[in-house]
């Protein structure tokens, strides 16, 4: 009985998880960000085929700026780079 509700509830997850897929991934997208430089989300980058990044799109009264580096894996199975973008453009 407790293995068939597990079963049961590890299909309900499944089908959440296919059902609520995120919108399509913009070639580039310039969006929000609480800081003070807004952010650019893009796929097209020479030699990093399905790979997504968030670039900060610094104003020329920026200069020189030194920003950090934030490597984020979304993990093996998932193929979307804009699932987690509310959070990695803030």
């Amino acid at each position: 009985m407790l293995n068939s509700s597990r079963f049961l509830a590890s299909l309900a997850f499944g089908a959440m998880l296919a059902t609520s897929s995120t919108a399509a991934l913009a070639a580039t997208f310039t969006g929000g960000g609480s800081g003070p430089y807004r952010v650019t989300m893009t796929d097209e980058i020479d030699g990093l085929d399905h790979h997504t990044a968030y670039i900060p799109s610094l104003p020329a009264s920026a200069g020189d700026a030194k920003l950090p580096i934030f490597v984020w894996a979304n993990g093996g199975c998932a193929d979307t780079g804009n699932a987690y973008r509310y959070f990695l453009d803030n």
